[in-house]
C-alpha cells in the first residue's frame, strides 16, 4: 500500500478523481461527492501557493488573480455549455432543458459565479460556480490565515468546519453551490500550503487503507450500502444525516492522501492527465445523457455494458479534444495577455 501511495502523482490523482465523478454519474458507485471534496482541498492548496509565489508579487495582485482564475474556468465552461445547447437542439435528450428558456441563465453563464442559481443544464457545473466564489475571496483567506502563526491558524478553519456541519445538519444538499458549506475544505488546503505540511508516508498509507476499508465495509452492510452503491433509479432511503456524516468521514480520511501527492514530481504525461481532468469533469455529462437514453435494464448485460463503455470512451475522447482545441489554447492566450 505504501508503494502505491508513493506513486500517486498530482496529475494522476486529479484524473482519477474526475473518473470517480464519471462513474458516479454512470454507474451505481456513489463516491462523486468525495472526489469533489478532494478537488476543493487541492484547489485551496494550489491557490494559496500561487498567490504567495506569483500573484502577490504583481503590481495589481488581486485584479490579475481574479482575471486569471476566471480565464482558467470560463472558456471551457462556456464552450461545453454551448455545445450542450446545440446538441440538445439537434435531438440529444437532456435534462435541465428549462434552463435555456431562462434569460437569467444566459446572463450568468459568462460570469461562472452564480451560473447555477436559476437552473443547471449541466448538473456538475454547481462546483464551478462554487469554485469561482472561492476565487473571489481566496486572497483574503490566504492573507488572513498567513497573518496568524502556529496553531492559531487552526481556529478559523475549525470555525468554518463547525459552520459547515451546522449547514449539513439543517439538511442542505451537498450539491448546493454555497461557499460557506465547503469553506473548511478550501481552508484545509490553504492551511497545508502555508505550513508546507507534507503528510508522513505512514499517515498517507494508513489513511488510504482506512478509506478503502471503510468504503468496502459500508458497502458490505445492507443498512449502509446505499451510501456507496445505489442505482440511478433507486430511492435513497437513508436520511441526509448519514450521507453528510459519511461525506465528512471519507473526505477527512482522504485529505492526507491528496495533499501528499503535491510534493511528488510531475512529468509531462502526468501534467497532461491533470489538465485532462477539468474537461472530463465538465464534458462527461453530455455522453452520460445519451447513455441513459439508450440503456434498457430489461435487455442483456452485454448490451448495457457496451453502452457504458461507449459512454466512458466518448467522455474521455471528447475531453481530450476539448483540452487541445479549447482549454490549452485559451490558457496560452491568458498567459500572453497577463504578461503584457
Amino acid at each position: 500500500m505504501q508503494n502505491i501511495c508513493s506513486q500517486v502523482r498530482p496529475g494522476l490523482l486529479r484524473f482519477f478523481l474526475a473518473m470517480v465523478v464519471v462513474l458516479h454519474h454512470s454507474f451505481p458507485i456513489r463516491l462523486g461527492a468525495w472526489a469533489v471534496g478532494m478537488f476543493f482541498v487541492l484547489s485551496g492548496y494550489w491557490i494559496a501557493r500561487m498567490w504567495v509565489e506569483k500573484y502577490s508579487l504583481l503590481p495589481s495582485p488581486y485584479g490579475s488573480f481574479v482575471t486569471s482564475r476566471w480565464w482558467r474556468l470560463a472558456p471551457l465552461f462556456l464552450t461545453v455549455q454551448l455545445l450542450a445547447v446545440v446538441l440538445m437542439y439537434l435531438g440529444l435528450p437532456m435534462g435541465g432543458r428549462e434552463a435555456i428558456s431562462n434569460l437569467g441563465w444566459w446572463v450568468t453563464q459568462p460570469l461562472v459565479i452564480g451560473s447555477t442559481q436559476f437552473s443547471r443544464l449541466l448538473p456538475p457545473s454547481w462546483s464551478l460556480d462554487l469554485e469561482m466564489q472561492f476565487y473571489l475571496i481566496a486572497p483574503l483567506m490566504v492573507i488572513g490565515l498567513g497573518a496568524l502563526s502556529g496553531r492559531a491558524r487552526l481556529g478559523p478553519v475549525l470555525g468554518m468546519f463547525g459552520w459547515g456541519i451546522l449547514l449539513m445538519a439543517s439538511g442542505i444538499s451537498l450539491e448546493t453551490p454555497r461557499l460557506d458549506l465547503y469553506a473548511w475544505l478550501f481552508g484545509v488546503g490553504i492551511l497545508a500550503s502555508l505550513s508546507r505540511w507534507d503528510p508522513p508516508a505512514n499517515l498517507q498509507t494508513g489513511c488510504a487503507a482506512v478509506l478503502i476499508l471503510g468504503v468496502l465495509v459500508t458497502m458490505a452492510i445492507p443498512a449502509s450500502r446505499e451510501l456507496v452503491w445505489r442505482s440511478g433509479n433507486q430511492i435513497n432511503r437513508l436520511s441526509p444525516f448519514w450521507g453528510h456524516a459519511f461525506f465528512i468521514a471519507i473526505v477527512s480520511t482522504g485529505i492526507p492522501v491528496a495533499l501528499g501527492s503535491v510534493f511528488r514530481k510531475s512529468g509531462k504525461i502526468d501534467r497532461w492527465l491533470g489538465d485532462l481532468s477539468y474537461p472530463l469533469y465538465l464534458f462527461h455529462w453530455i455522453p452520460r445523457e445519451w447513455y441513459y437514453s439508450q440503456v434498457d435494464w430489461t435487455q442483456s448485460g452485454w448490451r448495457n455494458g457496451i453502452l457504458l463503455l461507449t459512454n466512458i470512451g466518448v467522455a474521455v475522447l471528447g475531453a481530450v479534444i476539448l483540452l487541445h482545441v479549447v482549454d490549452r489554447p485559451a490558457q496560452r492566450l491568458k498567459e500572453r495577455f497577463l504578461n503584457r
